[in-house]
This record gives C-alpha cells, sequence and structure tokens, in this order.
C-alpha cells in the first residue's frame, strides 16, 4: 500500500551509507550528515525562502522538529544528488530528483 500512495521512497541515510558516499561521509546521523555535506567535495544548496514565509536557520539546530528535519533532510539529499552529478561528463551542477543517478537510492 505505501509504494501505492508514494511510489518512490528515498532513504538519505541509506544514500550516504553506500557508494559513492561511504568512504567520504563517516557519520550519517542527520546533524552530522547535514554538516559534512556543507564540506568540499559537496556544494550545499542556496536556499531562498518566499517573501512573507519564514526559513530555518541551519546554524540553530531545531533537530527533532519535525518540520526542521523534513527540510534538513530535503538539503542533504540535495547536496548528495548534485554530487553525484559530478561523475557526468560533461560535469552537471544541478541533479534533478528524477536523473537516472538517483534510481539506485530509491525503494530500498
Amino acid at each position: 500500500m505505501t509504494t501505492c500512495v508514494f511510489p518512490r521512497l528515498l532513504d538519505t541515510k541509506l544514500m550516504a551509507s553506500t557508494q559513492p558516499f561511504k568512504d567520504i561521509i563517516n557519520n550519517t546521523s542527520l546533524a552530522e550528515l547535514e554538516k559534512r555535506l556543507k564540506e568540499t567535495p559537496f556544494n550545499p544548496p542556496k536556499v531562498e525562502s518566499a517573501e512573507g514565509f519564514p526559513s530555518y536557520d541551519t546554524a540553530s539546530e531545531q533537530l527533532h522538529e519535525a518540520g526542521y528535519d523534513a527540510y534538513i533532510t530535503g538539503l542533504c539529499f540535495i547536496s548528495m544528488a548534485d554530487y553525484l552529478g559530478s561523475f557526468l561528463g560533461p560535469p552537471k551542477i544541478h541533479v534533478s530528483a528524477r536523473s537516472k543517478l538517483i534510481e539506485p537510492f530509491f525503494n530500498k
């Protein structure tokens, strides 16, 4: 039933603990993953909030608040997906969630 409602599930913790990430990411807890993905060789996404909508400040670490955890998980996914694009020839700066590069990580 879950796959009927959510046909494409992705576990960022699993993604971070498999190749090509597992050799450069030592800790897959959400807080540590978010910190690591701000460092080289990763490029964190630049996020701009729409006017009138507040944004989370990642420096304040509001872990275990559902909205914040979802936000950080999304940032982690974007950073890892974009990193996969660096292996393409020519490299891609941004990789779509629908890219074939992401498929090995879905529904595991």
